[in-house]
C-alpha cells in the first residue's frame, strides 16, 4: 500500500489546497492510520478502487461514515481524503488510456472547488456532496476547459434544430457548471463546448453532437432581475429550454449555491454582497419561484 500520508499532502498541494484545508485533512488522515480497524477498512477500500473503478461508491461513503464514527473525525472529511487518495490510481487510468492528464488535473480541481464550498457553507473542510464525485472517478465525467461533461442518453422523444435530428435515445453530452471562482463568460463556454465535441466525438458517431443541462442557471423566470449582460442569462440562451421544474412551497433547496449559506427561510438573513445576490434575495423577498430549467441544443 502507498504511503498515504505522502501522497494526500502531494495532491493537495497540486491542486492548491489552502495551507489550513491541508494541515486539517492531514491531521484528519493521522487519526484514522493511527486507529487499527479505521486503518483496515481505509486500506481495503482503496484496494477495491484499484480493482474496479465502478465499485459500489455508496457501499465506500459508508465505510466512511463508520471510519468518521470509530476516530471522532467527521465524515465529510474523511470522504474527502478518500478520494483525493483514490486520485492516484485514477491518474493511472488517465495514463494508461492516453488521456491528457491536464484533463486529470482539471476534473481533480472539483475536490477543491467543493472544499471550498463546504467551508463557505458549513466552516469545516471537508465535503457534504461527496456522492457527486463518482462520475469523475468512474471515468465518466470530465473538466474540459470551465465546464464539466458527461455522456447521457436523451430522454425527450424528439428534437430538431437547423435540420438535425437528435432523437430518445441517442447520446447527448451533459453539462456541469463547477463553481471555479472564475466569470461564466462566453469565450471560455465556446472553448469548453469545442473541447467537448472533441473529446467525445468517437463515441457520438453518426449522432449530432448535442448539448444537455439540468440547472437553476436555466430557469427562465429568473430572467426577471437578471441583466441583459448577465454571463448567467447569456449561458442560458445557448439552450433549446424544454421545460422547467418548480421547487415547492417554501422550499428552496439550492441558494447555498449562490448564497453560500442554508437558507432559514427568511430571505432577509441571506447576504447581498454581490449585485447577483441582493436581486436574488429581492426576487425571493418579492416571493419569486424557484426551480431548475432544463434545455438541449445541438452543436
Amino acid at each position: 500500500m502507498f504511503d498515504c500520508s505522502a501522497y494526500l499532502t502531494h495532491i493537495m498541494g497540486e491542486l492548491v489546497f489552502p495551507a489550513d484545508a491541508m494541515e486539517c485533512l492531514s491531521n484528519s488522515l493521522d487519526r484514522v492510520l493511527n486507529h487499527a480497524t479505521a486503518r483496515e477498512i481505509l486500506f481495503r477500500d482503496l484496494d477495491r478502487y484499484e480493482q474496479d473503478i465502478h465499485l459500489s461508491y455508496r457501499d465506500v461513503l459508508v465505510d466512511m461514515e463508520h471510519v468518521a464514527e470509530m476516530t471522532g473525525v467527521h465524515r465529510w472529511k474523511t470522504e474527502l481524503i478518500l478520494f483525493l487518495l483514490y486520485s492516484k490510481h485514477l491518474r493511472e487510468v488517465y495514463l494508461s488510456r492516453n488521456v491528457d492528464l491536464s484533463i486529470f488535473h482539471n476534473s481533480m480541481l472539483d475536490l477543491k472547488w467543493k472544499l471550498l464550498e463546504c467551508y463557505a457553507v458549513k466552516r469545516m473542510w471537508g465535503c457534504f456532496c461527496a456522492l457527486w464525485f463518482p462520475g469523475f472517478f468512474s471515468f465518466d465525467r470530465f473538466a474540459l476547459g470551465r465546464l464539466q461533461f458527461e455522456l447521457i442518453p436523451f430522454t425527450y422523444a424528439e428534437f430538431r434544430q437547423g435540420g438535425k435530428v437528435l432523437k430518445k435515445g441517442d447520446p447527448v453530452i451533459n453539462v456541469h457548471i463547477p463553481r471555479t471562482l472564475t466569470p461564466l463568460d462566453g469565450a471560455s463556454c465556446d472553448t469548453a463546448f469545442a473541447m467537448a465535441r472533441s473529446f467525445f466525438s468517437d463515441r457520438l458517431g453518426d449522432t449530432p453532437a448535442a448539448f444537455y443541462c439540468y440547472s437553476w442557471l436555466l430557469y427562465p423566470a429568473y430572467d426577471t432581475f437578471l441583466p441583459e449582460t448577465s454571463n448567467i442569462r447569456a449561458f442560458r440562451s445557448r439552450f433549446s429550454i424544454l421545460g422547467q421544474q418548480d421547487d415547492g412551497e417554501d422550499e428552496h433547496p439550492d441558494l447555498w449555491r449562490l448564497f453560500d449559506a442554508d437558507y432559514t427561510g427568511d430571505p432577509y438573513d441571506l447576504p447581498g454582497d454581490t449585485s447577483l445576490r441582493r436581486s436574488f434575495r429581492e426576487y425571493l423577498i418579492q416571493d419569486g419561484k424557484t426551480g431548475n430549467g432544463y434545455g438541449v441544443f445541438l452543436a
